[in-house]
């Protein structure tokens, strides 16, 4: 059976601060799920494609690609772990089709992420485009990722596997919103413009 992580159990630690014993009780029993989803080795996301219709799935995995360096480099300015380390980016791949968008803009800055990584978030952007719109996205998108079947993930640090896969999901999801948000606004912005040129038009 899978330990399904509700998004309600991120959302009462986030909501109760202020409440530290029972605070730190609700982070044992998201750790206590996570735990038990990376014991039982690793997942094929592949499938999760087969459903979707993307226009164009090589710029999807680029995007995808890059977003995933982006965290794997934040994940690893807050860690000394070297197996964390070494199981969060690439040494070797670093031609690799999906890191195009790394390579033209990394001068030597941004990550080419671990392939596990990059599987991981793949599959949760599938799950956050579904949610986008959604007034309860974080939920959601969560609820989403963990209902898919035979969902098993895996992170060789038996120490700090639950921790990182934490701050992975969280980062990036909470990245996405602040990007969606911003697309959204931006929209917006470009659409008032355009009904008040419409309007002085119209008025004149």
């Amino acid at each position: 059976n899978i330990s399904v992580i509700t998004l309600s159990d991120l959302k009462e630690i986030v909501k109760d601060p202020d409440n530290l014993l029972e605070r730190i009780k609700k982070i044992n029993v998201l750790k206590e799920k996570i735990d038990k989803i990376l014991e039982d080795g690793h997942y094929d996301c592949d499938d999760i494609f087969l459903v979707h219709d993307y226009a164009d799935s090589t710029s999807f995995e680029c995007i995808v690609y890059y977003l995933a360096g982006y965290i794997a480099r934040r994940l690893i300015k807050h860690s000394k772990c070297e197996v964390c380390i070494s199981n969060l980016k690439d040494y070797d791949n670093i031609f690799r089709r999906e890191g195009v968008l790394v390579n033209l803009k990394s001068r030597g800055f941004l990550t080419n992420p671990d392939q596990n990584l990059f599987n991981i978030l793949k599959l949760l952007e599938s799950c956050f485009v579904k949610h986008a719109s959604s007034q309860n996205v974080f939920e959601d998108t969560f609820e989403e990722f963990f209902k898919i079947n035979n969902l098993k993930l895996i992170f060789p640090c038996p120490d700090h596997k639950s921790r990182v896969m934490s701050d992975l999901f969280t980062y990036y999801i909470t990245m996405r919103m602040r990007q969606y948000t911003y697309i959204i606004n931006q929209e917006n912005k470009k659409n008032n413009r355009s009904k008040k040129k419409l309007s002085k038009l119209t008025n004149d």
